[in-house]
């Protein structure tokens, strides 16, 4: 296998106490991150998920007005309930 060293990241977790944490050297050009997203999810290297919730919320709560303006315009639930799966 070959990896694309231009398009690799490395993240690095630690646990959150800050005295104890030493960063490791990069390896060759492969760029460090603090944070990186992974299948649609936020990861961070102290292993918080502020940044994800973040990034969520607000899509949720677009979607969640959508659904809620699409049954004022009176579609039928069983109809909602399909649009709501495909948002999911």
């Amino acid at each position: 296998m070959v990896i694309n060293k231009s398009k690799a990241t490395e993240l690095v977790f630690h646990r959150p106490h800050p005295s104890r944490y030493h960063i490791p050297l990069a390896v060759d050009t492969i760029e460090q991150v603090k944070i990186a997203r992974l299948l649609g999810v936020i990861f961070s290297g102290n292993f918080n998920f502020d940044e994800h919730v973040t990034f969520v919320l607000p899509i949720c709560s677009q979607r969640l007005y959508l659904i809620k303006l699409l049954r004022s315009q009176g579609i039928p639930k069983s109809k909602l309930h399909v649009i709501f799966v495909a948002l999911l």
